[in-house]
């Protein structure tokens, strides 16, 4: 099979907002093909369970199931999937969760020029920070 004819790998959105949802997509969309995006973690949950993408992208801060729950969840029920973080929070503490998590960390201000890097980063097993995070204890 040739680079060009390999198949997209897959991806569920997963964010609150939906300017995000639609940013996320845009970006993700040339690369990546996106089975589904949804507003929060009781529904990506349901998602995942329904159409095994290889990658998720979950926004951290949502209401009822947030972010972090969420990936603990899709952990547990042994999911291979990769997940990336997609959050506002410029925190070494949330990262070093993520990290802890399994997943990278893309802060949304950085999204345009960090997602892209981080899903593919994370197609390749590896993990990704948004340089810009405050350095600190945990992270070093």
């Amino acid at each position: 099979m040739t680079q060009s004819s390999k198949p997209k790998a897959t991806v569920v959105l997963i964010d609150d907002h939906p300017g995000a949802l639609v940013t996320a997509c845009d970006i993700m969309k040339g690369e990546f093909d996106i089975l589904a995006t949804a507003p929060g973690g009781d529904a990506a949950l349901d998602a995942v369970s329904t159409l095994h993408p290889d990658l998720v992208i979950l926004d951290i801060g949502m209401p009822g199931r947030n972010g972090f729950e969420t990936a603990r969840r899709l952990k547990e029920s042994s999911r291979a999937t990769r997940i990336v973080f997609l959050t506002v929070m410029e925190d070494a503490d949330y990262a070093y969760a993520a990290r802890e998590i399994g997943g990278s960390y893309v802060i949304k201000r950085r999204m345009h020029s960090d997602l892209l890097v981080a899903a593919r980063e994370a197609m390749e097993g590896k993990l990704f920070f948004s340089p810009t995070l405050p350095s600190g204890p945990h992270l070093s």
